[in-house]
C-alpha cells in the first residue's frame, strides 16, 4: 500500500490518541499493593481525614461549600499518563491561588487510600485530594481522565472537559470564573 506522509502522520497520530485514551479510562486502579513500610504508616495517618471515600452527594456538597470562589475539580488516576502530566498544573495553580481565591479539588478514582498516599510520597500536595466512589466518576460523566471542571463563584459549571490542558489555559479560565 503506497501512503502519502500526510496519511502516515495522521494514522500515527489516530493509534497515538486511542493508546492514551484506553490508557487514562476511569476504570479504578488495581488495589493491589506491597505492606506500607512503618514511615509509610506514619505518614498515612496526616492523611485519614483528606482521604475519606465520599461519594457523588458529599462531592457535590464540597463544591456547593466553596460558593464565593472558583472551585476546579480534576477526576483522575495513578496509572493515567494524561493525569500525571496535568496533576503538577493543578499543584502550580493551588499553590499560585490563595484559598479564598480558589479552590483545587482533585477526585481520585484508585478506591486505595495507600496507592494516592504513595503517589504523593515525596511531597504533601497543595491541592486538595480526595478519594471517591466509582459512582462519581459516572455522575461527572468522566468516560476518559484527566476530567476537569470548573465552577464559577457562584457555583455554575463554565468549563467541563477531559484531557490535559496547559497552565495558561487553565489560568485565563479562572480568571473568567472569578470575573476578572
Amino acid at each position: 500500500m503506497n501512503t502519502t506522509p500526510v496519511f502516515r502522520s495522521l494514522l500515527a497520530a489516530a493509534i497515538l490518541a486511542l493508546a492514551l485514551a484506553s490508557g487514562c479510562s476511569s476504570e479504578p486502579a488495581s488495589s493491589a499493593s506491597a505492606t506500607p513500610d512503618a514511615q509509610t504508616q506514619a505518614a498515612e495517618a496526616h492523611w485519614t481525614d483528606a482521604l475519606s471515600t465520599l461519594d457523588t452527594d458529599q462531592v457535590r456538597e464540597r463544591i456547593a461549600a466553596a460558593k464565593g470562589r472558583p472551585v476546579l475539580v480534576c477526576l483522575w488516576s495513578v496509572n493515567c499518563p494524561a493525569c500525571v502530566q496535568e496533576l503538577p498544573v493543578l499543584e502550580e495553580l493551588a499553590d499560585q491561588y490563595a484559598p479564598d481565591d480558589l479552590e483545587v479539588l482533585l477526585l481520585n478514582l484508585d478506591g486505595n487510600r495507600a496507592v494516592v498516599r504513595g503517589f504523593f510520597k515525596e511531597y504533601e500536595p497543595a491541592a486538595t485530594v480526595l478519594l471517591v466512589e466509582p459512582s462519581v466518576a459516572d455522575a461527572f460523566q468522566a468516560t476518559y481522565i484527566p476530567k476537569l471542571v470548573l465552577y464559577d463563584a457562584s457555583g455554575e459549571k463554565v468549563f467541563d472537559d477531559s484531557g490535559f490542558y496547559p497552565k495558561g489555559m487553565l489560568e485565563a479560565l479562572i480568571q473568567r470564573a472569578s470575573g476578572e
